[in-house]
């Protein structure tokens, strides 16, 4: 049952919007980590293939991590209103258009 359950998580597509603003922090905080990485390491051996290297494995590991919809970013599900019966529209009948015409 709680592979079941796993399972349904792992298969489920789709972000809360608590979930996005993690998962975009997220994205942002790996981003710069990797860029400051890739400063520095291009830096000290003098190459700026490195650093874009780095730097652009970091963009994949960031997109890795919070482009898939993971478990982690759907804990905050929404809860909806009950919706309402909103009734049909009905076509006016030939009395109700002939009360129409009389009155203009």
């Amino acid at each position: 049952k709680r592979m079941a359950s796993l399972l349904h998580s792992f298969t489920k597509t789709g972000m809360d919007f608590k979930g996005q603003q993690k998962a975009e922090r997220t994205f942002q905080i790996i981003i710069v980590i990797s860029a400051i990485i890739g400063a520095i390491v291009g830096l000290v051996v003098q190459n700026f293939y490195t650093a874009s290297y780095i730097i652009g494995g970091g963009v994949l590991f960031a997109g890795l991590v919070t482009v898939p919809p993971w478990p982690i970013f759907s804990q905050d599900p929404i809860k909806w209103l009950p919706a309402n019966h909103v009734p049909a529209i009905t076509k006016p009948t030939t009395d109700t258009q002939s009360n129409l015409k009389k009155k203009k």
